[in-house]
Order: structure tokens, then sequence, then C-alpha cells
């Protein structure tokens, strides 16, 4: 029986069509998965922040005020609160202008062995979740008189008060006599010194009103900590601001920044 040329191509384009059907309405084996992309969530982020001063005295928060002469340095009570959100929109163009703002690591020219720092600061030296540390960042600052106070504290000589902190510590105190006959023999580690910070803001706002000021703190590029403080701004009264902030040597190399943010109070 001989078969038509044509009847042989119509059975081959049949057949070509019913395989190509079969192969679009088939599964693909364990076929490829969907991806699904869930949306980036702001993760707020909360400080231990000393209270805030109120008043038109630019003090830092953790400022107590004058101490009696012989005594050391202490600490505002501590609070949980929300860091300082930057302004924006038109509340943004009443922000002081920051005229300085610069620091300096290893402030003092010699560091504190860590048991004369738990005598002069025990509530920094005795916390051990101060510092730069993973995951949440606590750090405090103490104003240029309490630094003062200090130095007049455990000075071997202190004839006058001096304009300025200065980095020449050991012109005052010896640092490993530092806390007395309690710490003798024990060992230096860790060892302890300050950064200093100075800011200098010019107000813009038209009329008198009261400000959060923070002072955040840059750490591997990210912001980790925030010093809180809180001032009534005057147009074209400028503010300036001297603090000092205790911090291990060994995590000096981990402050790397700072910047201002401000936000106007309703």
């Amino acid at each position: 029986m001989i078969v038509s040329p044509r009847i042989i191509l119509c059975i081959i384009l049949v057949t070509g069509f019913v395989l190509s059907a079969g192969c679009t309405s088939l599964p693909s084996a364990g076929g490829a998965a969907t991806a699904t992309r869930t949306p980036a969530q702001t993760e707020v982020t909360t400080v231990t922040l000393p209270v805030a001063s109120p008043g038109d005295t630019p003090v830092p928060a953790t400022t107590t005020g004058p101490l009696p002469a012989g005594t050391t340095p202490s600490l505002a009570p501590s609070v949980t609160a929300t860091w300082i959100p930057k302004s924006s929109g038109e509340s943004a163009a009443d922000d002081p202008q920051i005229i300085l703002l610069q620091f300096a690591k290893g402030y003092f020219n010699a560091d504190i062995p860590d048991c004369g720092m738990r005598m002069a600061f025990p509530q920094v030296a005795n916390d051990t979740g101060y510092g730069i540390v993973e995951p949440h960042t606590t750090l405090t600052a103490f104003s240029a008189d309490e630094m003062i106070l200090f130095l007049k504290a455990n000075a071997r000589e202190y004839a006058s008060d001096p304009r300025d902190v200065d980095p020449a510590i050991t012109n005052y105190i010896d640092p490993n006599t530092l806390g007395g006959a309690q710490c003798t023999g024990v060992p230096a580690s860790p060892t302890w010194n300050f950064v200093r910070i100075d800011a200098t803001i010019m107000p813009r706002n038209g009329r008198p009103a009261d400000y959060d000021i923070g002072i955040s703190v840059r750490s591997k590029g990210k912001v980790t900590a925030q010093l809180k403080m809180n001032r009534t701004l005057t147009i074209d009264q400028p503010v300036t601001y001297e603090l000092y902030v205790p911090l291990k040597t060994i995590e000096m190399d981990r402050f790397d920044s700072t910047e201002m943010v401000f936000y106007k109070k309703a």
C-alpha cells in the first residue's frame, strides 16, 4: 500500500502539534519557587540616657551642678528614652547653625587605671554595660566644671582653676595612684581615657523656643549612641558645649564621628 506524501506530511504536522501542546501543559518537575519580598522594617532603637537638665544654662544631661571640693562627680539618674529625631520641613529651617563640632579621642595625656576610674567615676566604670558595645551602646558626658572638680579632688598640687581643662592630666594627678591604698597592686587594665567634644551652635529661630539637642555618635558607620540635652534657644545668642565622655582605651577606635540633631518642641 502506497501512502500519499500529502498524507504523510499531515501525520507529521498533527503529531508535532500534539507533542507541543502536551509539553506546554506539563508542570515542571519541582517547579521554581516564587520569591516574595518582605517590606523593610525600621527598627526603633532605645538607649539609656541621663535625665536632661531643663533651663537656659547649656548643661549636659549628666551634669548635676557644682560639687563641693574634695568630692568626685556624680551622674544624674538614668531613664530609657527614645532618640531625638532630626527636624524636617519648615522646622529644619529654624534649626541652629552648627558653627563648631569637633572631638579629640584619648584627650588626656595619660590613661586612668580601672581601679582609679571605679573610685572616681563609679557610675560609669562599675556599669558592665557601659561603652561602645553590642548590641546597645551606653555613653555619658561630663561637663568641664565636673572635670575640673575631679582634678581638684585628686590633685597633688592645684594652685588655681585653669580656664580650660588641661589635657596634660599628669600636671595635676598621678593616674597610677588614683584611688589610694585600695588600688595599690591592683591590675591597671582595662584603662580609661576621655573623648572631649566641643560644639558651638547659633540659634536661628525667630522666637525663643525649647529644643531637644542630640549629639549622635557613630561607630563603624552607624549611629550607636546619642547624648541628649535640651535648651531654650534665642536667635543670635550662641550656645557652646564642652563635654567629656569616658571610654575604655580599647574602645577608642570604635568612636568614629559625631553629628548634631535638633528637634523644636511644640
